[in-house]
């Protein structure tokens, strides 16, 4: 696994994380949250700067649940 899922990892360690595309100096990843009362995605694009992962964008879309019954 890429040095860049630590960062994803660590924005949301149960979200489930689908690679777009790696290379050794940028990625793209889809996390997937599932929150009490709200489900989502995370886009984020990764560059290796200097030896260190960064997140340098991030989109999201989300829903509310529907209420239990």
């Amino acid at each position: 696994m890429p040095a860049s899922w630590n960062v994803v990892r660590a924005l949301d360690p149960t979200g489930i994380r689908q690679p777009a595309g790696v290379t050794p100096h940028a990625a793209q990843v889809k996390l997937t949250l599932d929150y009490p009362g709200w489900d989502g995605e995370d886009y984020l694009a990764l560059l290796n700067i200097d030896g260190k992962w960064m997140i340098v964008s991030k989109s999201w879309s989300g829903q509310r649940k529907s209420p239990a019954s």
